[in-house]
């Protein structure tokens, strides 16, 4: 049952705009769903005390969107609020021992790439999967469909498990990663897979590598960058030259445009934010004249928008005090995805399924390191 929910919440996440149900995630009802159930699973004190720190400055945020009447302050309210509630599921999780990880990994690519291969023939699914801003005639070829960290940090931890597996495991993560790149096209999603194959490459033959691992290394990035180089598709070229790439430009512009602002600001909206539901309003250019957002492509800037410094020393404390069990290599490739999400992206706060990897591979790489200590003591 345990890893059926696992698998639900990955092939299930459809992006922030995919509200069902009266704007509830079907995520978010499995989340819910999974604490009731393991609801007598216990939790370290640690960690209630960070979750009560969370929902207390949540309370603070919510009170003072409420008092300016904020318009989108029901939407973030669920969104922070199943961030707390996904690190609570992560680690109920997390301490079953009979759980075959290695199972729901390869169930995972599987059933990601049969859902990304037939969303463009299913009119229902495509709906759930694709915003409705996206439904147009005009973004047709857009395809939108179920998130890959988890993908990713199940790799990460049984890499971690046992580096020895055949080649074909490596290879079939770096045979994922491309595909769903052509089918998907997330410049995000391609460099952290293909980051994360280099590493567990190198990781995988550290102590004995060959002069033929490492042509077979050099041959790859060369491909790779060939690729890149060559290709006509503006998205992969602007892996190569952010500065011309008109949503990095949008990012950089927005996200300083809100910086400035918000040194002006008085510190008690510093310290506490604007409130939930709160956005921002700022000039892009003549072209599109003022947007306003309700979130930044920023994760910090977006905590700091919505719930000031105070929210954002909890969101980082949340972040890091996993990384307490683990060793400082484990702690470079837990943080790493989530990482480079949060400071490109806003997806580091608003997909769950980021907190809820770190957590999970973090206290099952935890439990494995007690058992090892007591097979050595015994």
């Amino acid at each position: 049952m345990d890893g059926v929910l696992i698998c639900l919440l990955s092939l299930t996440y459809a992006g922030i705009s995919s509200g069902v149900f009266f704007g509830i995630r079907v995520v978010d009802i499995l989340i819910v769903l999974g604490l009731i159930y393991k609801s007598r699973t216990k939790i370290g004190l640690p960690t209630w005390i960070l979750m009560g720190l969370w929902f207390g400055s949540i309370a603070i945020s919510t009170f003072m969107g409420a008092l300016e009447g904020t318009a989108y302050l029901v939407s973030d309210l669920r969104f922070f609020v199943v961030f707390g509630l996904g690190v609570l599921l992560a680690i109920t999780l997390a301490k079953n021992r009979s759980l075959k990880v290695e199972y729901i990994y390869y169930a995972l690519i599987i059933g990601t790439l049969v859902i990304y291969h037939i969303i463009p023939y299913l009119s229902f699914i495509r709906f759930y999967y694709i915003p409705e801003s996206f439904q147009s005639e005009e973004h047709l070829d857009t395809i939108f469909g179920p998130s890959t960290v988890l993908i990713s940090y199940l790799f990460i931890y049984l890499v971690f498990k046992d580096r020895n597996r055949h080649f074909l495991f490596y290879f079939s993560y770096l045979l994922t990663a491309i595909l769903i790149y052509r089918l998907r096209i997330s410049r995000q999603d391609l460099i952290i897979m293909l980051l994360l194959f280099a590493w567990s490459i190198g990781y995988r033959l550290i102590y004995r590598i060959k002069l033929t691992y490492l042509l077979v290394i050099v041959a790859g990035t060369i491909a790779s960058l060939v690729f890149i180089f060559q290709s006509d598709n503006e998205r992969i070229k602007g892996i190569i030259n952010p500065t011309e790439d008109t949503s990095y430009n949008y990012r950089v512009i927005s996200n300083a445009d809100f910086l400035e602002k918000y040194k002006r600001e008085p510190a008690i909206t510093k310290a506490f934010g604007f409130g939930m539901g709160s956005t921002f309003i700022f000039h892009y250019n003549e072209y599109l004249g003022r947007r306003e957002l309700n979130i930044l492509d920023n994760t910090p800037l977006t905590i700091l928008l919505k719930s000031g410094y105070l929210g954002l020393l909890i969101y980082i404390l949340i972040v890091l005090y996993p990384m307490v069990y683990l060793n400082w290599h484990q702690r470079v490739l837990l943080l790493f995805p989530i990482v480079l999400s949060m400071f490109l992206f806003n997806h580091a706060l608003y997909n769950v399924l980021y907190i809820f990897g770190v957590y999970f591979v973090a206290f099952r790489l935890k439990d494995h390191r007690k058992q090892n200590i007591k097979l050595l003591n015994s």
